[in-house]
């Protein structure tokens, strides 16, 4: 699916879908319908959606609350052209640091900025590995066959400076999982949406909740 985007010279482009409609923020909520809120925990999972401010919440630590915020906020600052054409990047490793969570992603620059823009808001230190996907978006790439165990192979080497236990692939990817942990050992299946990956990284215990 796409959206009508206005640009700034008052053309129309199309907007790529970053499923921003797949954040289930239920998970992230403690489940006990306290009422505290003023709704069941369910109930307020579809209020976030509509802009309610996740600091409702009293068992949400502080954390928690601005990186549910910031997945929905991300609506508003990820803008994502859809190109006539692929394009591609450098492939291979943006290195942080060894303890850093590492996110494979694609080399199509408008993926990269997006995920890079949220983890960037977040105050995050996160690795990258960029594979080849012959220049296309993740969800493409994987439905074309481009983003597979094999292609991630060719970077096994540089994937020796990271921490493999905090390697996470796409959502989008989910069904190379057993594949890519063949090689990589086991790997974790990170959301669908990018804007929901820094409140999935802290509640799956990748990053510290201070």
């Amino acid at each position: 699916m796409s959206i009508m985007l206005k640009t700034r010279s008052g053309g129309i482009c199309l907007k790529a879908d970053l499923y921003f409609d797949r954040i289930d923020f239920y998970k992230y909520l403690p489940k006990i319908d306290c009422r505290d809120c003023g709704f069941t925990c369910r109930e307020f999972s579809e209020k976030l959606k509509m802009g309610y401010r996740a600091e409702r919440c009293p068992y949400l630590t502080k954390r928690e609350a601005e990186f549910i915020n910031l997945a929905v906020e991300a609506k508003e600052f990820l803008n994502v052209p859809i190109l006539q054409t692929t394009v591609k990047t450098k492939t291979g490793l943006v290195f942080s640091r060894r303890g850093a969570v590492t996110l494979i992603t694609a080399n199509y620059p408008y993926t990269q900025a997006a995920v890079s823009e949220v983890m960037i808001r977040a105050g995050i230190e996160f690795n990258m590995l960029i594979i080849d996907t012959e220049g296309y978006s993740v969800d493409m790439a994987v439905f074309l066959g481009y983003f597979s165990a094999e292609r991630i192979a060719e970077y096994i080497e540089e994937l020796e400076k990271v921490d493999k236990r905090k390697i996470v692939i796409p959502g989008l990817a989910e069904r190379f999982k057993d594949e890519i942990s063949e090689i990589l050992g086991d790997v974790i299946v990170g959301p669908v949406c990018c804007a929901e990956l820094p409140i999935f990284l802290l509640k799956n215990g990748l990053i510290n909740n201070i």
